[in-house]
């Protein structure tokens, strides 16, 4: 039996997107980049973590990671991801 390990999100801006994502999901936030990280992406000629071509998410406890990854190709249809998020009424 499988399990849900990661979600990836094809997107034309990888940070920007995982950025919100890590807002909107309660216990989430953008994968911490050291200098070992930053040293690879130099090494791949990308610039920062504002140009990394794939931007990881992690919970903060048990969850899915969430990847988002760059694609060349423009959006033509509906979202390439959709989740169904809950959230507790207002009190």
């Amino acid at each position: 039996m499988a399990r849900l390990h990661d979600i990836v999100i094809d997107c034309a801006r990888p940070a920007v997107t995982a950025r919100f994502w890590a807002a909107a999901l309660d216990g989430y936030a953008v994968a911490p980049y050291d200098d070992a990280e930053l040293a690879r992406l130099r090494a791949l000629g990308i610039a920062g973590p504002e140009d990394d071509p794939t931007v990881l998410v992690e919970p903060r406890g048990v969850g899915p990671r969430l990847w988002c990854r760059l694609v060349p190709e423009p959006k033509r249809t509906r979202n390439r991801l959709h989740l169904d998020l809950v959230s507790p009424a207002p009190p």
